[in-house]
């Protein structure tokens, strides 16, 4: 699994952009939330769109894989 760095606001832009076709699961609550807080403006922007849903947060490796694993099985259904 990679972890972003956004360096540029382009950077985060596509990022953005490629949340709304893909899951994105953020690694490091206190980073995404407030060094870099990225997260809670991905989460108002996505609250009424169908990939709000794909979207989570964690410090908790086993939970990505459960993230993981519940978001193929939404694709697989």
């Amino acid at each position: 699994m990679q972890r972003l760095e956004f360096g540029s606001a382009n950077e985060v832009r596509e990022h953005l952009k490629q949340g709304t076709e893909s899951p994105m699961i953020f690694y490091g609550e206190d980073y995404w939330k407030f060094r870099k807080p990225i997260y809670p403006v991905l989460v108002v922007t996505a609250a009424a769109r169908e990939y709000g849903r794909k979207i989570s947060i964690t410090d908790d490796r086993t939970q990505i894989v459960d993230t993981i694993k519940r978001f193929s099985e939404v694709v697989t259904n």
